[in-house]
Formats: C-alpha cells, sequence, structure tokens
C-alpha cells in the first residue's frame, strides 16, 4: 500500500517539499492539492506538519524605506527618526 508520501515522490519525481512550494507558485490551495492527490486536506496539513511546511505565506512587507512617505523631505510620522535634530 503506497502512502501519499510515496505517491507523491513516485509521480512528480521531487521531494515533497518541492511538491508542495510548486503548487503554491501556482497559486492553488490546500483544498484543490488535496483534491489533485486524492487525500483529505488534514492529511495534507500533518504531511506539510512533518516536513516544516506552511501553506501559509505572507506576501513580503516593503522596506520603509521605499515609502513615498519616508523619503519626503519634510518632517512626518514616518521619517522624523531618520533625520537629523539639528543643521
Amino acid at each position: 500500500q503506497l502512502t501519499v508520501e510515496s505517491k507523491i515522490k513516485a509521480r512528480y519525481q521531487c521531494s515533497i517539499v518541492d511538491f508542495f512550494q510548486k503548487c503554491l507558485d501556482q497559486k492553488m490551495d490546500t483544498h484543490e492539492i488535496a483534491s489533485m492527490i486524492n487525500c483529505s486536506v488534514s492529511n495534507l496539513r500533518r504531511i506539510a506538519r512533518k516536513y516544516h511546511f506552511t501553506f501559509h505565506q505572507p506576501e513580503p512587507t516593503p522596506m520603509l524605506s521605499q515609502s513615498k512617505e519616508f523619503l519626503k523631505k519634510t518632517l512626518n510620522i514616518d521619517n522624523f527618526l531618520s533625520r537629523q535634530w539639528t543643521n
């Protein structure tokens, strides 16, 4: 009897983590992945925990130095600590 993990490795010829990452890169959610590999979502999440993988990867936040408010020449709430207090 094949496990879900062995099915993924055999069918997709990659590691479990690589498979999960490829699915996320394709914007698939856990329900789509589970139905694709014919398992339950809870089983999918259990396998992900086993490999220390998380499906909820937040978008990177932009750096403050890229903010228009931060780059203004006048003092404001975003840039007052980065400016000189004396001339």
